[in-house]
């Protein structure tokens, strides 16, 4: 009996594992006589392609697409592979690319072999062979891969959709790289060392163009997408080069090229991003739009030159991530409401502040999106343009040309900012304030009825002000014009798919440096780790703010010029919230974990006031009580 297509059999194993309530299984069990012809109409188109029996779509995939719901969520392909794999008597396996060895998946068998028959070679542990698959009942495959490795087996049941993705990104990719290394390898020379980078000169017009290397380039940035990464980073050591992602935050080794391809490999990427492909001596930057099959995505490409060659990062610009709801940044109410006070005003400078890859062009592009309607005029002044948007007029500066007008004047913030004012702006985004010149001209634009939203490399909101009176801006001035004040950072969130509560004692947070009193142990949340995670226990990120708004009060102290202490002592009677307080707040209401506040987040002596925790009826659920 085939339990991948007999309908009846697996609506029954589904029903009994609690995937389907009654209800449900009376679906799909009427369902079937659509199922079988979608099987049929599959089959023949199919048959029509030549497509390998393998890879013919079975029943399991059509129910999976179906997207039932039941007790425990939609019935998806890993689910119903799980308990299809339980009755066949195999343990089941998700594939994790970051899990796997790249080498060792492509080495023990070929692509070919493989792709026809669905598994992958996992690894090797006490003498075995363990083989991913999708349809065990192959048993001559089986013994063809016993033999050729020379090992006894031992099977797992895998999900198709993990197999054939691991086969399009390790195969796909080490393939490519492959055929161009046998290809060109012949034309390079190892790059050992810093003094030998002269031999690689002649070969900067050496197929960057190849079909292999533009293959390969295509499969990475598709892995990158699939995997959530935020960042590409492909760096020369002396015999290969890296390639890394950065996944929620945190930097992943997924592959590596051999050196000898690093050129072609670099020069393919900056003939995408239309960079100078001969120059490799100074640090460029592009830009490149993907074109993907439901949306499309810009990347931003810096190049520049390290001691085993060019080091290539490539930042990927997801519209859904950079164009986000204010309600959807992770705002506590009380501060959503505060900074939403600050994008409505008329004029002003609104600051916020944070170190790179904090989210500052998020929640910056963010605010603009509710501000750009068709009655404003809104320009941004960037370094470089993050996002081209349509509803605003985007600036990119160039320092290395000279304005018109003075030929030793460069197109940088500054004398970029003077011109915009003479374009009629109601609002104005400046990418960073990072000189005397660009801060003055900020301040003069809020006060002659402009609203100014930049960003400052600061540790926390208070610090900004400071900042801005050390660019020369006279306290006056600064208090006159300054709306608010938000310095941000990325927390990770749990993840949802594996979250689990867990009981700990409040004397042990309070040794890891907390401050809470009441009940002495409370609930929290934190992920175990599965395959959606990668086994992190998290997924995604989400900003946590410390919002000041600038009142009379506040004001009246920034014209005294003070120092951060009186600051921080002004806030605190205003009662604002700080970064590590938003982020215990998160913590308690089970977003994120103890680890990741602390790895965030540190408490201020100043507002490091006891947190009261609150007894319920469980006599240990805390509530966000501060």
């Amino acid at each position: 009996m085939d339990v991948y297509n007999d309908i009846q059999e697996i609506a029954e194993l589904i029903h009994a594992a609690g995937l389907l309530d009654d209800e449900g299984l009376v679906k799909l069990q009427e369902a079937e006589f659509y199922i079988r012809d979608r099987l049929a109409q599959e089959r023949a188109r199919q048959a029509k392609d030549s497509v390998p029996h393998a890879h013919q779509v079975t029943a399991v995939e059509i129910i999976a697409g179906m997207k039932f719901s039941g007790p425990r969520g939609t019935v998806d392909e890993p689910r119903v592979m799980e308990i299809i794999a339980k009755e066949l008597g195999y343990p089941f396996m998700r594939l994790q690319p970051l899990d796997l060895d790249p080498d060792f998946v492509t080495r023990v068998l070929p692509h070919k072999f493989v792709d026809r028959f669905l598994l992958i070679p996992v690894d090797e542990r006490d003498g075995k062979l363990r083989v991913a698959m999708f349809d065990p009942s192959q048993e001559e495959v089986l013994q063809d891969v016993s033999r050729v490795s020379g090992k006894d087996l031992e099977i797992v049941i895998a999900p198709k959709s993990d197999i054939m993705k691991i086969i399009l990104e390790f195969h796909g990719f080490r393939g490519s790289i492959k055929a161009a290394a046998e290809k060109h390898v012949k034309y390079f020379k190892e790059l050992s060392d810093l003094e030998r980078l002269a031999e690689v000169k002649s070969l900067e017009d050496i197929s960057h163009t190849d079909k292999n290397i533009r293959t390969a380039v295509d499969v990475m940035f598709r892995r990158a997408m699939s995997q959530r990464a935020s960042d590409v980073h492909i760096e020369p050591k002396r015999r290969k080069s890296l390639i890394r992602m950065r996944i929620d935050g945190i930097l992943h080794e997924v592959d590596w090229i051999p050196a000898a391809l690093h050129q072609a490999f670099t020069s393919r990427i900056k003939g995408m991003a239309q960079l100078d492909i001969a120059e490799k001596r100074r640090p460029q930057d592009g830009r490149i739009k993907l074109n993907l099959t439901d949306r499309e995505v810009e990347v931003r490409v810096s190049t520049v030159l390290t001691a085993f060659g060019e080091k290539t990062v490539c930042r990927i610009q997801d519209p859904d991530l950079l164009f986000m709801d204010l309600e959807e940044l992770g705002f506590t109410p009380l501060d959503l409401a505060c900074f939403q006070g600050f994008v409505t005003r008329p004029h002003g400078i609104i600051l916020v502040t944070g170190p790179t890859g904090s989210g500052k062009t998020t929640t910056l592009y963010s605010s603009l999106k509710v501000l750009a309607v068709a009655e404003k005029n809104i320009t941004t002044i960037e370094d470089p343009i993050e996002m081209v948007i349509e509803n605003f007029n985007q600036i990119g500066i160039m320092p290395a040309v000279s304005m018109l007008h003075d030929p030793t004047e460069r197109m940088t913030f500054g004398p970029m900012l003077r011109h915009v004012m003479r374009q009629d702006p109601d609002v104005i985004m400046i990418g960073e304030i990072r000189d005397a010149e660009t801060a003055s001209l900020a301040v003069q634009a809020a006060l002659t009825g402009h609203l100014v939203l930049s960003t400052l490399h600061t540790n926390d909101a208070l610090s900004a002000i400071n900042r801005m009176l050390d660019l020369g801006v006279p306290s006056f001035l600064l208090s006159g014009t300054l709306i608010g004040l938000m310095a941000q950072r990325l927390l990770r969130k749990i993840c949802p798919h594996c979250c689990e509560e867990y009981s700990i004692s409040v004397k042990e947070l309070n040794q890891r440096g907390f401050n809470f009193e009441g009940p002495e142990r409370i609930l929290l949340n934190r992920g175990r780790g599965c395959h959606e995670c990668r086994d992190t226990g998290y997924y995604g990120r989400e900003s946590v703010y410390e919002v000041v708004a600038v009142d009379d009060d506040l004001a009246q102290l920034i014209t005294d010029k003070p120092d951060i202490h009186a600051l921080k002592e002004m806030a605190k009677k205003k009662k604002f919230s700080t970064l590590w307080e938003n982020s215990i707040r998160k913590m308690l209401n089970r977003g994120t974990t103890v680890e990741e506040v602390l790895r965030v987040a540190q408490p201020d002596p100043l507002f490091n006031e006891p947190i009261h925790l609150r007894r319920t009826a469980a006599g240990v659920r805390q509530g966000d009580t501060f």
